[in-house]
C-alpha cells in the first residue's frame, strides 16, 4: 500500500491494510502498489503479513525514492508461481530504492531472489539501493545478483539453503558493500566478478563450501568477516584480482586453505586462521604485502 507523507494518514492506511488481511481480503496487489508509487515519484509500500504469491516477477523500473517494507520480516513472505528467473527485478535507472523486512522464498525451484540490473551492462544503472533485514532462502541458482549498481548496500540479511552462490557481485558494479549479513548452507557465500571498490565487511559465513571467491576486480575490501566450518577454501583471490585488502578476518575449521592468493598487489593483515587443513595461506602468483609477515599474521 502506498503511504502518504502524513503520519496519521499513514497509520490509518496501515491499519486498513492489516484489517483487510485479517478478514481474509486478498485484494493486495504488490505490483500495482509499487507501480503506483513509482508513477507518483516515490513513496512507501507496506507489505502486510502473509504469503504473497506473485504470478510474475515484481518489476521495479526507473524508480526513485521507493521504500518497500514488510510489516514483519518473518511473516511477510514473497514467492513466485512461475518459472521466471527472479522474484524481484530492479531495472533501468533506479535510485534510492529500499527493500526491507521481507522473506523471499524460492522453494528450491525459483532460480533467483533479487536481481539488480542485467548481465553485461556497460555502466551501473542503479544507485543507492538498499536490501536490509531480509531473509532469502531456498533458491535454485543464487539469492541475490547485483550486475549494475553503485553506492549500494546489502545489510543484516540472512541467506540460507542456496544451490549456488548466495550473492553474486558482478561488473560494472562498484562502491557497493555487503555488511553484517549471515550466510549458511551454500556452496559459495559470496562470488565477486570484476567489481571495483566494493566491500565484504563483518559478515558471518558458516557451513558453506567456499566462503568468498573473487575472479577479477580491483581495490575491494574483505574485512572483519567470520568464516566457520568451511569445507573447502575460506577466501580465494583468483587470477585477475588486484589490490585487495584482506584484514581482520577470523577463519576456523577450514577444509582447504585459509586464504589463497593469486593476482597482484593484495594486502593481507591481522587475520586469525586456525584449523585450516591445507594451510593458513597459499600464494599461487604475484607479489603481495603481508603485514606482519605471513607466519605471524595468519595464526
Amino acid at each position: 500500500m502506498l503511504m502518504p507523507v502524513s503520519g496519521l494518514t499513514r497509520w490509518l492506511c496501515v491499519v486498513g491494510c492489516l484489517s483487510a488481511w485479517a478478514t481474509g481480503c486478498h485484494a493486495f496487489d504488490l505490483q500495482a502498489e509499487v507501480s503506483r508509487a513509482i508513477a507518483a515519484g516515490g513513496g512507501e509500500v507496506i507489505v502486510p503479513p502473509g504469503e504473497h504469491i506473485l504470478k510474475s516477477p515484481l518489476v521495479i523500473k526507473d524508480a526513485d525514492k521507493l521504500d518497500i517494507v514488510g510489516y514483519d520480516q518473518e511473516r511477510c513472505v514473497l514467492r513466485i508461481d512461475s518459472s521466471e528467473a527472479a522474484i524481484v527485478d530492479l531495472l533501468g535507472k533506479c535510485s534510492k530504492v529500499r527493500l526491507r523486512k521481507l522473506t523471499l522464498d524460492g522453494g528450491q525451484k525459483t532460480p533467483t531472489g533479487i536481481r539488480i540490473g542485467k548481465p553485461a551492462e556497460k555502466a551501473p544503472s542503479a544507485s543507492e539501493v538498499e536490501v536490509s533485514d531480509c531473509i532469502l532462502q531456498g533458491f535454485a541458482k543464487s539469492a541475490l545478483e547485483i550486475y549494475a549498481a553503485e553506492t549500494s548496500t546489502v545489510e543484516r540479511c540472512t541467506f540460507m539453503d542456496i544451490a549456488g552462490p548466495s550473492i553474486l557481485l558482478s561488473a560494472p558494479t562498484r562502491s557497493t558493500n555487503l555488511k553484517h549479513n549471515h550466510f549458511t548452507r551454500s556452496p559459495l557465500a559470496v562470488q565477486i566478478t570484476g567489481v571495483e571498490e566494493c566491500g565484504v565487511l563483518f559478515n558471518e559465513i558458516r557451513d558453506c563450501s567456499v566462503g568468498i571467491r573473487s575472479e577479477g576486480g580491483r581495490s575491494n575490501r574483505l574485512i572483519g568477516n567470520q568464516l566457520f566450518q568451511i569445507s573447502a577454501d575460506g577466501i580465494e583471490l583468483l587470477p585477475g584480482t588486484t589490490a585487495y585488502e584482506v584484514s581482520s578476518n577470523e577463519l576456523d575449521d577450514i577444509g582447504g586453505t585459509g586464504v589463497l592468493l593469486s593476482g597482484s598487489g593484495h594486502r593481507v593483515k591481522g587475520n586469525e586462521i586456525s584449523a585450516a587443513k591445507s594451510g593458513v595461506l597459499e600464494i599461487r602468483e604475484g607479489k603481495h604485502q603481508l603485514e606482519p609477515p605471513h607466519d605471524a599474521d595468519a595464526r
